[in-house]
């Protein structure tokens, strides 16, 4: 692969001929700082390995700054050093001190700087097998932690590995030390059985910048940091297509010209975990990825442990932990380590073969929601049709308060005998709602609302809580013409209108704001602006304990009213409404609506596509307000039967009246009739 940005017409040697380049005599005069051409290109042996790498390390020390030529010549002087038999473990650890400084290196310079990644990452089992030094520690880095020591298989103690815990690298050789900490450990024991090995030694790359290829892949970027931490990133969702180079690079890990799928396609991104590797040589110095013994080929050649606590849950795919396949220069799809346990914020994996290992998200970016065009279209429609019932609820609930519009034949009309003229908790609890979808409409998607969609989530998410509490509060009021008179004094003041307005504006938004603040509830980082159902409790737990006790109470209530005549036994100077079962009937309907989405919600979880859950999702959230709409017409068809009836038993009991009377009259007027007949034959 040739260099675009390069002046040297040097290439990199490759790092597995065992021959070393004779020393030159000299390389520079006492007078000249060499340049990095010079060092590169001149010969390296066991006389002046020292002196050019050190002098290397002040090149490297320019890091970011460094340019794809500089890499290129860099990495030459890294692969040449590493070829000279004979070195000792200081020479091979500023070796890896340069390599330490190579790596704040952007992946596009990398790339740029043609086979240099792939060059350096072969040398390094060269460097091991020509360090004639047991051991070859680089614990001090910054963005590389390295180790290496001899294996004497007829005298294995223990396991052996290298430990990442942030701050520093440590040298681990137990896996009950393994803690919380990124950590690669190999079962020396088990590898020694039917092979001679003469090394092994650990890497762990915090910087995924030497592993570059012909695929671009996105960081999978955010933290689980809250607001509350000081330190919370704010999320920026990947584009769809890059309008430039510059934008291109700031969003996502760039690595070469192909660009990578779609935020709405499943796709391999990167998480800002460390790359770990764990290799072992045989005697001859070459690398042995797999066991040799057949009967052993299943057996575990490495434990991986990933700290994942700082990372938000992908919500549409998986983490999983692969290898850097070397021959297509990707993350590889097949063969991938086996996750044996992922809790408490660690992901442990033990893999077949030995090479270098990384967590990917396999999974797509954005929610469905705000890719799928036929769920975007379903949303918009079932939604703007909530707008609308709940826009005509609120006014008519309005309406009982405005004397004009209240003696209107009209309102009149669809009023009906049998409904409450004035119900301020209903008109609260349809307006509440029309503004909860409103904002649902809007702003859940994060191209409309920007920076402010954990905001705007928050809001939304203290809204619906707000008309679960009204629900139940509409229940409650309507059972207490079953409850004891001394009860029914007390609970309602507890039940008064602003007890009940403060109490569910109050909790709902208070509930919301901590979360907004010390968690990452609402920070989603797929564009649509809306809870994690993976916080359990939050956004499933809770809003449907506290629905099913409201439901089961109203309707034990109901029954024992239908079949015990409760409302005998306390209904005594209570005013009784002839509708409260149709009440509590249309109540308990619209509990269950309104906590069918906090299930329907997580079905949707960890899918890349677009699943019948998410319709099913769409349509239940979307139709709230319909629901109610429905609930107020049947409402309205019970009163008009209700009125019919009544009218009907009215015209009944007149004409019975009236044929009664005539009936008296008659009898009468007969009577009368007879007596006087008889008083006239006498």
């Amino acid at each position: 692969m040739s260099s675009t940005n390069a002046t040297s017409s040097s290439t990199a040697p490759s790092s597995t001929t065992p021959t070393p380049t004779p020393a030159a005599a000299t390389v520079t005069t006492p007078f000249e700082v060499p340049t990095l051409k010079n060092l590169s290109d001149s010969g390296i042996g066991i006389n002046n390995v020292s002196m050019v790498l050190n002098e290397t390390l002040g090149y490297s020390k320019m890091g970011a700054r460094l340019n794809a030529t500089q890499v290129m010549e860099i990495s030459t002087i890294l692969v040449n050093a590493a070829n000279v038999p004979g070195l000792r473990a200081e020479n091979s650890y500023s070796l890896l001190q340069n390599l330490d400084n190579m790596l704040y290196v952007d992946p596009t310079t990398m790339y740029q700087s043609g086979n240099s990644a792939q060059n350096v990452l072969q040398s390094l089992g060269t460097m091991v097998y020509n360090t004639v030094d047991q051991r070859i520690e680089y614990l001090e880095g910054t963005n590389l932690g390295f180790s290496s020591k001899q294996i004497d298989c007829s005298n294995i103690g223990v396991d052996d590995g290298l430990l990442d815990m942030g701050t520093r690298f440590e040298l681990l050789n137990t896996t009950d030390a393994l803690g919380k900490w990124h950590s690669v450990v190999v079962p020396l024991s088990e590898l020694c059985s039917g092979q001679e090995l003469s090394h092994v030694f650990f890497t762990i790359y915090r910087d995924t910048s030497l592993f570059v290829g012909p695929q671009k892949y996105r960081s999978y970027s955010g933290n689980n940091l809250p607001i509350s931490s000081g330190r919370a990133e704010t999320y920026t969702p990947p584009p769809v297509f890059a309008e430039r180079a510059e934008v291109d690079e700031v969003l996502m890990n760039v690595t070469s010209q192909t660009a990578p799928a779609s935020p709405c396609a499943r796709q391999t991104s990167l998480p800002a975990t460390p790359v770990m590797s764990a290799t072992i040589l045989d005697t001859d110095g070459a690398a042995v990825s797999m066991m040799r013994r057949r009967e052993a080929t299943d057996a575990t050649m490495a434990l991986l442990r990933f700290n994942v606590s700082t990372l938000n849950r992908p919500l549409h795919g998986k983490f999983k932990v692969t290898w850097w396949d070397t021959g297509k220069n990707e993350w590889s799809d097949s063969q991938q380590c086996e996750i044996v346990s992922d809790s408490n914020g660690v992901i442990e994996a033990k893999c077949l073969h030995l090479t270098d290992f990384a967590i990917i998200v396999d999974a797509a970016l954005n929610d469905p929601n705000v890719c799928d065009t036929a769920l975007i279209t379903l949303g918009y429609v079932v939604n703007a049709i909530s707008i609308v019932s709940l826009s005509f609820l609120t006014f008519f609930g309005i309406c009982a308060y405005i004397k004009c519009l209240a003696k209107s034949r009209f309102y009149t009309y669809l009023r009906g005998n049998n409904l409450a003229r004035r119900d301020f908790l209903a008109l609260v609890f349809h307006f509440d709602l029309l503004l909860f979808y409103v904002f649902f409409t809007v702003f859940s998607n994060q191209e409309v609302s920007g920076d402010m969609c954990t905001t705007m989530a928050a809001v939304m998410y203290a809204l619906l809580l707000c008309s679960l509490l009204l629900t139940i509060f509409q229940a409650l009021r309507n059972i207490l013409v079953f409850i004891p008179p001394r009860i029914y004094r007390v609970l309602e003041i507890f039940l008064s209108s602003p007890a009940i307005l403060l109490t569910s504006v109050v909790i709902p938004f208070t509930l919301s704001i901590f979360l907004l603040v010390f968690t990452k509830f609402f920070d989603r980082q797929d564009c649509f602006c809306w809870v994690r159902p993976d916080y359990v409790i939050y956004a499933i737990i809770i809003p449907i304990s506290v629905l099913l006790m409201s439901t089961i109470f109203c309707t034990s209530f109901m029954i024992y009213k239908v079949f015990f005549g409760i409302k005998r036994k306390f209904s005594g100077g209570h005013h009784y409404d002839p509708n409260v079962i149709t009440k509590i009937i249309s109540i308990v309907v619209m509990q269950i609506s309104l906590g069918l989405p906090w299930v329907l919600q997580f079905g949707t979880l960890y899918s890349p596509y677009t699943t019948f859950w998410h319709y099913l999702f769409t349509i239940v959230m979307g139709s709230q307000g319909t629901i109610l709409l429905l609930i107020f017409v049947y409402k309205r068809y019970r009163a008009y039967q209700s009125d019919s009836l009544s009218k009907s038993t009215q015209s009944v009991l007149k004409t019975r009246d009236s044929r009664r009377r005539r009936r008296n009259v008659l009898t009468a007027e007969d009577s009368l009739g007879s007596s006087t007949d008889t008083f006239h034959e006498y």
